[in-house]
């Protein structure tokens, strides 16, 4: 009979009972924290017994561990906040009036958190995109906090490459709302969902553009944490096109260090896109995490899907947790050397090996495009 070759789960499932019981031992000792491998291990399945035992007895006394392997259990925990969607009411109408003050033309979208209208401005006629948060998450306070502190965050940042805002206010039901700059075109996301992979100076291109918007929030103190192709517009104004980034709900100000109840509640932002150290704990990142999502971002723009994929969240922590991200030319062949090497240093799992500051990642993006090669 000729021997079945070993598949990447029994290798993975040897490799971890080999090691898993002095693991274990060395972390009841120290009474540390599991470690990367050992969580992408346990979201797999493929721990030992023995280690699944020892994770399984840190996660009863470990909040942050809980969470991070708490996030598999519904999809609907990647934003950080878990909610009833139907005590959710309907969304308002075009011909609506709303605070007064705004005629509703149509619907943008609709999240867990709140919807987006395009909408008129009575006296000015002013188009607006107006935000506002779902009346039933008015009795949460740290809600309403994270989306008023969304508002502050926005509008401090003047830059070409964010949306404006124009004013804040709160609606007759009590909930916030937030007036901004109305964006006509389209995010990244349906951009490749229509069209495929982008040709590379595309890519590069509206990467570039993220980039500027970026730099200017972390030159204020502020992580963007939820950076994906959805959140990155391509916006049309004047006969020309400009990127912009937008949502900034998510966003880690120097303001949270000084305020708790700010502090963020699970996970935060999108798997795909979020580098191993904010899956683990989200309060605790820095610049390079925004840096670390640009990189998935031009990944996913230039091969159509993101570093990782996976059939649900459990797995697909595990991978970015445990696992390094294949060569982009692996998907791409034609990619040039430059560009993978770009992707390849954002995408680093440990952030001090990633560009540091994302002009870093600007100037080497600049010379890709310039000498492709």
């Amino acid at each position: 009979m000729t021997p079945t070759a070993p598949n990447a789960q029994s290798s993975t499932s040897r490799r971890s009972a080999s090691r898993g019981a002095s693991r274990v031992e060395k972390r009841r000792a120290t009474g540390r924290c599991v470690d990367d491998d050992e969580l992408a291990l346990f979201l797999e399945g493929t721990a030992s017994r023995d280690e699944e035992r020892g994770i399984k007895d840190h996660l009863d006394a470990c909040s942050s561990c809980r969470q991070v392997v708490a996030l598999g259990s519904s999809e609907a925990s990647v934003s950080g906040e878990r909610h009833d969607t139907r005590r959710i009411a309907p969304p308002p109408v075009p011909g609506q009036l709303v605070a007064g003050t705004y005629r509703v033309e149509r619907v943008l979208g609709v999240g867990g958190m709140g919807i987006v209208v395009a909408a008129r401005h009575l006296r000015l006629g002013t188009k607006v995109a107006l935000k506002m948060m779902h009346d039933a998450l008015v009795s949460d306070a740290h809600a309403v906090l994270r989306f008023e502190r969304e508002a502050r965050t926005t509008a401090r940042l003047s830059g070409a490459h964010t949306a404006e805002v124009f004013a804040v206010g709160t609606l007759e039901t009590g909930a916030p709302f937030i007036a901004m700059e109305c964006l006509e075109g389209r995010d990244l996301a349906r951009v490749l969902a229509s069209q495929g992979p982008l040709p590379f100076d595309a890519a590069m291109s509206h990467v570039l553009g993220a980039c500027h918007a970026i730099a200017e929030a972390h030159a204020l103190g502020i992580v963007h944490r939820d950076l994906k192709p959805a959140n990155i517009v391509l916006a049309r104004a004047h006969g020309r096109e400009r990127i912009k980034v937008i949502d900034f709900g998510l966003a880690k100000t120097p303001e949270d260090r000084e305020d708790g109840a700010l502090a963020a509640r699970g996970l935060l932002g999108s798997p795909h896109h979020m580098p191993p150290e904010q899956i683990r704990s989200p309060n605790d990142v820095d610049g390079r995490a925004d840096i670390w999502a640009l990189g998935a971002c031009l990944h996913e723009l230039v091969t159509g899907q993101p570093p990782f994929v996976a059939p649900n969240v459990n797995l697909l922590c595990a991978r970015v947790l445990g696992e390094s991200v294949a060569p982009l030319r692996q998907l791409r062949p034609e990619a040039p050397p430059s560009l993978e090497r770009i992707v390849s240093t954002c995408l680093q799992r440990d952030p001090d090996d990633r560009f540091q500051r994302v002009g870093e990642l600007m100037e080497a993006l600049g010379e890709s495009a310039a000498r492709p090669t």
